[in-house]
């Protein structure tokens, strides 16, 4: 909501014709670029990474199990001597 905020108030930058104009539309329009770019990639980005790191997890984690697991045979205490 606050980023639609700003938006709104800097479309009136962008097409603003007086004193000034000329430098403050492209400032407007980078403005408006980048809160565009931030919110979506805030909105789409972060979760799409979030379930791909999740999925490998759960792919990775029986793998990483088997490697890690103790057997019977390494439970039983050995005699020396």
């Amino acid at each position: 909501m606050t980023t639609i905020a700003m938006v709104a108030g800097m479309i009136p930058a962008v097409f603003a014709s007086g004193a000034g104009a000329a430098f403050r539309a492209p400032m407007a329009i980078a403005v408006i670029c980048g809160l565009v770019a931030s919110t979506l990639l805030s909105l789409v980005f972060v979760p799409v990474v979030y379930s791909l790191m999740d999925d490998l997890r759960e792919w990775l984690a029986p793998k990483l199990a088997k490697l890690t697991s103790v057997t019977p045979e390494d439970r039983i205490p050995r005699r020396e001597g």
